[in-house]
């Protein structure tokens, strides 16, 4: 579960690539730690929230940034899991399942962000087993990279403008006009 975001580079000739790649590796840092705080947005709620990796490389002409995690927990949440019976563990003596008869899930689908989960309602007592419906995808890594795209695009143009901008001043400071 990861989001990726690239751009291509072009620094034309009379410019300094040097001061312009800078800007845009200055630039290429601040998304990525958008993404992350993003990520930990989905994780704040949890008891063991997941770890976060980034990394970003510019090889090529070419600038890139991958944010995600290996968790399975968040895997799950993201692309949700299908239908299934589920049995009471091995040291349960009495074969039984315990549920309350409500639950307010911690995130909801196409929105990032998470708070509490908590469960309401009596409890409910049923046989050794019991079908379970599974988990609705939440989609975070789409709508995260979604979100992500359009500011991520928008902010590395105004640095390589940034760039460009610095390197024109270097070229004509220090050089007078009457």
């Amino acid at each position: 579960m990861v989001a990726t975001i690239q751009t291509r580079v072009f620094i034309p000739k009379l410019l300094d690539p040097k001061i312009i790649l800078e800007e845009l590796q200055a630039q290429l840092e601040v998304e990525t730690e958008y993404i992350e705080s993003q990520y930990k947005l989905m994780f704040r709620s949890w008891n063991t929230p997941a770890q976060v990796t980034k990394t970003y490389s510019s090889t090529g002409g070419q600038m890139k940034s991958v944010t995600g995690t290996d968790d399975n927990r968040a895997l799950w949440a993201d692309e949700g899991t299908r239908a299934r019976i589920i049995t009471p563990r091995a040291d349960n003596p009495r074969g039984l399942l315990f549920f309350r008869e409500g639950y307010h899930a911690a995130t909801v689908p196409n929105i990032v962000g998470s708070r509490a989960a908590y469960r309401f309602g009596p409890l409910r007592v049923t046989p050794a087993v019991t079908k379970y419906e599974g988990i609705k995808p939440r989609n975070f890594t789409k709508v995260i990279a979604k979100q992500a795209e359009p500011r991520f695009h928008r902010n590395m143009q105004k640095a390589a403008i940034r760039g460009a901008t610095k390197t024109v001043k270097s070229m004509f400071q220090g050089q007078r006009t009457n």
